[in-house]
């Protein structure tokens, strides 16, 4: 039990009855009021008289929060637009180790830096790499300017290797070999559908034979693996060594001539 508690039957002190302390509002902020069992203490006037607690708020705890968030954006905001633009001046400043020349050739636009290596006669520009450039490096409209590139445009209608994927290879894809036509303006030769001429060659048993020419095996065809030589050179034939563990008798030596007789 409290040692604040009043004994039994004794008369409350006005100050200490329910309702505000001697010293409100201070008692309810500095831990100094009356134990609740002995008489209260700490009670707004205000809730007395409403009945409930006042409607009210603080409003500078309220603003502090969105004030503090738009500080520390400000500051954030600050510090990177700071360091992004000591990056892109310490860019701008000449390499000296850097050649003019490969500069000057590297400040042109993208399209005619690639338009460098390409088959010539396909672009505008001259070709300086005779060879059909890799398709990943695409000439896009917009790319004519070489203050900026830009990688949602669009190809160019001509200029670039065309796309070829695995599938697209496959015989069904290719359609000369799905139709029958002449391929010559005499009219003296012809292709088959592919189909077709399957089928014929197993009807006429025009398969080669055993002892015929065979087709060449997979391991010697041309691919990217052998640089398309194809099969390497059948290598030469070793002698086996004679059986025995004798060395190979050497030559006898030739015999000196008989002397004249007189």
């Amino acid at each position: 039990m409290s040692t604040t508690n009043p004994p039994p039957g004794a008369p409350i002190p006005p100050g200490a009855a329910p309702g505000a302390g001697p010293n409100w509002p201070n008692d309810a902020t500095n831990l100094s009021a009356p134990d609740d069992s002995g008489g209260g203490g700490g009670v707004d006037p205000a809730a007395l008289k409403l009945g409930h607690e006042p409607d009210v708020f603080e409003v500078k705890p309220i603003l502090s929060i969105p004030f503090a968030v738009v500080v520390s954006f400000v500051i954030g905001f600050g510090v990177a637009a700071a360091v992004f633009a000591y990056v892109m001046a310490k860019a701008k400043e000449p390499d000296p180790r850097s050649h003019p020349a490969g500069l000057a050739r590297g400040e042109a636009p993208l399209n005619e830096r690639l338009a460098r290596i390409s088959q010539k006669g396909s672009t505008s520009v001259p070709s300086e790499v005779d060879a059909p450039r890799l398709e990943t490096l695409q000439r896009l409209q917009g790319n004519d300017k070489a203050v900026y590139q830009v990688t949602t445009e669009p190809p160019v209608p001509t200029g670039n290797s065309p796309w070829v994927h695995p599938e697209e290879l496959l015989p069904g894809r290719y359609a000369p070999l799905n139709r029958a036509e002449f391929t010559n303006k005499e009219k003296t030769t012809a292709r088959i559908p592919i189909d077709d001429a399957m089928k014929l060659v197993i009807e006429k048993k025009l398969l080669p034979s055993a002892g015929g020419p065979r087709p060449q095996p997979v391991e010697q065809q041309p691919t990217n693996g052998n640089a398309g030589r194809g099969g390497l050179p059948k290598a030469p034939e070793v002698k086996a060594a004679p059986k025995g563990d004798a060395a190979p008798k050497a030559p006898d030596a030739p015999k000196a001539p008989e002397p004249a007789k007189k």
